[in-house]
């Protein structure tokens, strides 16, 4: 997990085997169903990132995100990478204009047409609103903590696993720290230790079926993990209409 503001690891549980967990939320479940078809993975080399299709050019993600987004990975991820027989270009990675427009941590990503059935829909909503509601987040993260015994297989690995969807109740931050219009959200108790894992950062949380907030970062508590985000909205007045610049080409990958 990223602590917020800070690129670094939350500590996990302490009954989490690496061993035997290969969700990438702990305790989340596989979108077998292709619930949420637009939500894409962002990596490069062995950093990773989730983000969400906004529309057939746009990915919605977290702003620290956007330097590690060299590849996009989306549709069936069970089939292998070097199998792919598509693969579309990313033209340009771009931050918004307006630095206040991106706090605490959102940024957009300029893409090839993807061209899906369905986008993801960004909610409007103000991100009070979504206090004491049931809300549900989904990442292509890593499936394991510990990267560094076989790093090249376990990333080879968890390029073709399912999207992994949590879900919570949103809440106020109550933590002194935080002084950005964040959205706290805790595990419900039939699964207390439902939580993020390295990867998950960018990804979207889901209110009443549209994106109302990013992933941004998390904290583990004794109590149970805590996850961050911040609302989307600010986003949509952002997208540009400008032609991105010929050496900012790199590969977009379509499975």
């Amino acid at each position: 997990m990223i602590v917020p503001t800070l690129l670094m690891l939350a500590t996990m549980p302490a009954h989490y085997h690496t061993k035997t967990e290969t969700r990438r939320i702990l305790g989340g479940f596989a979108d077998i169903k292709g619930k949420y078809p637009y939500v894409v993975a962002l990596y490069n080399d062995y950093r990773r990132c989730t983000g969400t299709l906004i529309d057939p050019n746009w990915v919605l993600t977290a702003a620290r995100c956007l330097s590690i987004s060299k590849y996009v990975q989306f549709g069936n991820m069970e089939t292998p990478f070097n199998e792919t027989k598509s693969k579309r270009k990313i033209l340009h990675i771009e931050q918004p204009t307006a630095a206040s427009a991106m706090i605490p941590d959102l940024g957009l990503i300029y893409i090839d047409v993807v061209p899906l059935t369905e986008y993801g829909h960004v909610s409007a909503v103000d991100y009070k609103v979504i206090q004491g509601h049931a809300v549900e987040y989904a990442g292509y993260g890593f499936t394991q903590k510990d990267l560094t015994k076989d790093k090249a297989k376990v990333f080879r690995d968890d390029q073709t696993r399912l999207l992994q969807i949590g879900s919570g109740i949103a809440s106020k931050c109550e933590n002194k720290v935080i002084t950005t219009q964040l959205v706290c959200v805790a595990p419900k108790c039939s699964a207390k230790w439902q939580q993020s894992l390295p990867g998950d950062l960018g990804g979207p949380l889901f209110f009443d079926g549209k994106v109302a907030a990013i992933l941004v970062g998390g904290q583990t508590s004794q109590l149970h993990p805590v996850l961050y985000a911040t609302k989307s909205s600010s986003e949509l007045d952002t997208k540009s209409d400008r032609q991105p610049a010929a050496d900012d080409q790199v590969v977009c990958t379509a499975l």
